[in-house]
């Protein structure tokens, strides 16, 4: 395996703090502790290897030493290839708004790096799955034993000087209760509001989800967060730079088996310092939290978001399982395929717009903001994307025993299965209708 680059990251410190220490190495060293750093960088390295040049003696020497079937390599290979063409299209996008943008970058670009940014960490959580659905027991052992002797070992995580000076912070004694929250709101309802309306709904979400400390690196910062409600939050958007929106994080746990920040427990976000130009330090505040009963606090625009993103991951989870459930015994796969359709460019977003899937109102999908009509599509593609990886990974098992294929087949069906049916049980909550 070729030496792989030391990583600047200070998102590591994380790693460290959440063991509880005080005394934090200011560089995670692979070659020490590989199992400190996190997969999420992990696998985009394997990936580059698999994929760059050399790759044709890179993956002999990947085979060799992970001692993977030839199956279950062509499952990592293949989420390679993935993992490869979607950063080369986004980062190519990037090169031509950068080349074209004046100095110093404005918000819109570097709304761009953080939303590419995004996605990649979302491609790599896709691709997990999909390797643990298509990827024998047996394979999935070999392939961790691999990233942490042969791609962990070789890298280091670097920790800047504010990272190793703050230690563990106070928590707050007593957990209060924040103002009473509304249902969230129907699409294409979102009216304008005036800075002070939007400091006071952004006060009622700081409220409920606390800001504890800023563990401020070079490259990167940990924000460290604190549910103060009594409820337990599904979902929430951070605005890094308050008051200002250019720069968001968040989490959402619908449909997901994560269950969430319980009251009273802490959760941490990675920022990039991309948005140093503009916000220094940084600034972080709750915008917007939705609790698991469908109740919300914070800016309209923000749950806009939410629920648009909910809206398209349901539609599109009932679409593919009406698919799935009606497909008897072990099916074409190339069918099945051209059945889920792939994913959709230009022309086919703006027909999901104005046509909606089945259950969806078109109307209401029309009359939602430029953002929420994104977050509908953006939703349907993640679906979509995340069964096609699957269906690719079942079709290329060809070794494998017709029981065990038939049970990796019931396993996926049960899978999107189980994911409708908490999507539709939260949205009945949240919305009382799609």
């Amino acid at each position: 395996m070729r030496k792989i680059v030391k990583w600047a990251l200070a998102a590591g410190v994380a790693v460290c703090f959440a063991s509880g220490q005080t005394n934090c190495p200011r560089e995670i060293n692979g070659a020490k502790t590989p199992e400190k750093i996190p997969d999420r960088y992990a696998y985009p390295a394997l990936f580059r290897n698999l994929t760059g040049e050399d790759s044709d003696e890179m993956r002999k020497v990947f085979v060799r030493d992970s001692g993977l079937s030839e199956s279950d390599a062509t499952v990592v290979f293949r989420g390679a290839e993935r993992f490869a063409r979607l950063a080369a299209d986004g980062m190519s996008q990037l090169r031509e708004a950068r080349k074209s943008a004046p100095r110093p970058l404005p918000p819109t670009v570097l709304e761009q790096y953080r939303l590419w940014n995004d996605r990649m960490n979302d491609e790599v959580e896709v691709l997990k799955r999909s390797f643990a659905d298509e990827i024998s027991a047996a394979g999935q052992k070999k392939l961790q034993e691999y990233l942490l002797n042969h791609v962990k070992r070789n890298m280091s995580v670097h920790l800047g000087d504010a990272d190793i000076a703050a230690g563990p912070g106070p928590r707050p004694e007593t957990a209060t209760k924040p103002a009473p929250a509304a249902q969230l709101p129907s699409p294409g309802k979102v009216e304008a509001i005036s800075a002070g309306k939007a400091a006071a709904l952004m006060e009622e979400a700081a409220k409920a989800l606390v800001v504890q400390r800023v563990i401020d690196g070079e490259k990167f910062a940990t924000v460290e967060l604190w549910n103060g409600s009594l409820k337990r939050i599904a979902a929430f958007q951070v605005a890094l730079c308050a008051p200002e929106l250019f720069s968001r994080m968040g989490l959402d746990t619908i449909g997901t088996g994560n269950k969430g920040i319980e009251p009273g427990a802490t959760y941490e976000i990675q920022a990039s310092r991309m948005s140093r130009p503009r916000c220094d330090p940084l600034t972080p505040r709750a915008a917007a939290v939705v609790f698991e009963d469908g109740t919300s606090v914070g800016l309209p625009q923000e749950i806009e978001r939410f629920r648009m993103g909910w809206m398209g991951r349901l539609a599109e989870t009932e679409r593919v399982n009406r698919i799935l459930s009606v497909a008897s015994g072990v099916p074409d796969w190339e069918a099945l395929r051209k059945q889920i359709g792939e994913l959709p460019d230009g022309d086919e977003q703006t027909t999901l717009i104005e046509t909606g899937l089945a259950g969806v109102d078109a109307e209401e999908l029309k009359a939602a903001s430029w953002d929420g009509r994104s977050a509908y599509v953006g939703a349907l593609v993640h679906v979509r994307a995340g069964l096609l990886s699957a269906i690719d990974g079942l079709a290329a098992a060809r070794d494998v025993s017709a029981e065990l294929q038939r049970e990796r087949w019931e396993g996926l069906r049960g899978k999107y299965r189980q994911q409708c049916e908490s999507l539709r049980a939260f949205w009945q909550l949240a919305a009382r209708r799609l």
